[in-house]
């Protein structure tokens, strides 16, 4: 692993002048997530020309996404992990890690409807834009907690493949690598203090490299999202999200890092986690689901309504005796976004043509102007007494117009 990719030397401010040099460690985590925020800003500039949208509302938009999630990210992880702030300045200590990625979903969301509420700029058409390149770093940024060693997965069950075991091994570092105190990966860490390991062994145990399966996950949305087509303002960002929610919900279960918190509820984890698949599969049939075609749609209802009984199933030889279940933050948020897209993807779908293409309304005061003087014209060409044939064929026309217009 390579928690530090690389040492920037810079001047030793606190010796004598020119008293050398003191290096400053790049983390691979902070290197994958200001590349997946260049890339991103490069991404929404190409839009913005390609659109014909202003560069500069949809360029402050992105910063303005950009540091609202982080800041909401860093807000729910200290929420979540109170024990690692001991002032106000650990609360925004960026350097020390400690990002929740439904924060930065939020908070990119309220930030960009808040810049860009008194633009020209449709907040849905800007997150549709962004949702492709949103999942891309959704996998970059996952490459670099891999890299580091955070965001570890369960210890793997015996029998596991060796190539999977490879992967989920952490190993333990000295203490030079992160100073002051940072011998050892969290994964060793964490199985030292919690799971027995013994603290001379080189490596952690073989765990779930969830990471990876996150970065699968982000490279499976981003072909999603070029993929969709929208038929209105807003669907490939909440399609996105809801099926970034869903399989967070389940990945979820396979993590076993001490920082991602957690809430003790009254349900076993049989019912718990098949609730929480129940609240996944109505929310897909009220909401996205209307976005696959219609011979696609009433096959996923029906595997909607059987993966909440196969969990329900597969989890019944649990023991009896675990009344309580151990419910991730990530979990309870994913429930939450899930159940906030299905609504929106509803109301938007009744309502489609609440938000017209802004290139559009000049073509469509043309045409309405158009259609005017064309009726216009028919009438005056109705009325015309010469010209019987045409007035009937006239006539025609505007009761299939009448007809056409009392359809919904």
């Amino acid at each position: 692993m390579f928690p530090v990719l690389f040492r920037l030397p810079v001047p030793a401010w606190d010796g004598p002048p020119f008293g050398g040099w003191s290096p400053i460690p790049v983390y691979s985590y902070g290197v994958g997530l200001a590349a997946s925020l260049v890339f991103a800003w490069l991404w929404m500039r190409r839009w913005a020309r390609r659109e014909g949208r202003p560069e500069t509302q949809v360029g402050l938009a992105f910063v303005t996404s950009a540091l609202a999630g982080l800041v909401v990210a860093r807000l729910v992880y200290v929420s979540v992990n109170p024990d690692e702030v001991r002032g106000v300045r650990d609360v925004f200590a960026f350097s020390r890690g400690g990002l929740a990625l439904y924060g930065a979903w939020w908070g990119g969301w309220l930030g960009a409807w808040w810049q860009l509420r008194r633009a020209e700029v449709s907040v849905w058409r800007f997150g549709d834009a962004a949702a492709p390149v949103v999942a891309l770093g959704l996998a970059i940024t996952r490459v670099g907690c891999y890299l580091y060693g955070s965001d570890f997965g369960r210890v793997l069950p015996d029998g596991a493949p060796d190539w999977l075991a490879r992967l989920g091994t952490f190993p333990r570092w000295s203490g030079a690598v992160l100073p002051p105190g940072g011998a050892g990966s969290p994964a060793w860490l964490e199985h030292v203090r919690s799971h027995g390991l013994p603290a001379a062994s080189p490596a952690s145990f073989p765990v779930h490299p969830t990471q990876l399966y996150e970065v699968a996950l982000g490279l499976g949305l981003v072909a999603m999202a070029l993929r969709v087509r929208p038929r209105f303002a807003g669907e490939r960002l909440l399609v996105v999200a809801f099926c970034d929610a869903a399989a967070r919900f389940a990945l979820e279960t396979l993590r076993d890092d001490p920082d991602r918190g957690a809430v003790w509820l009254s349900l076993s984890p049989r019912w718990g986690l098949t609730l929480g698949a129940m609240v996944l599969a109505v929310a897909w049939v009220a909401g996205p689901s209307a976005s696959l075609p219609r011979s696609l749609r009433r096959p996923s209802w029906i595997l909607a309504t059987v993966i909440p009984v196969a969990v329900l199933v597969a989890l019944g030889n649990l023991p009896a005796t675990e009344t309580t279940w151990l419910a991730s933050t990530s979990q309870l948020l994913g429930l939450a976004t899930a159940v906030a897209v299905a609504i929106a993807h509803r109301r938007r779908t009744e309502a489609p043509e609440s938000e017209p293409e802004p290139e559009s309304e000049p073509e469509s005061e043309s045409e309405s102007e158009s259609e005017s003087e064309s009726e216009t014209e028919t009438e005056t060409h109705v009325a015309d007494p010469f010209s019987a044939s045409q007035g009937k064929g006239a006539k025609k026309r505007r009761k299939r117009k009448k007809r056409s217009k009392k359809k919904p």
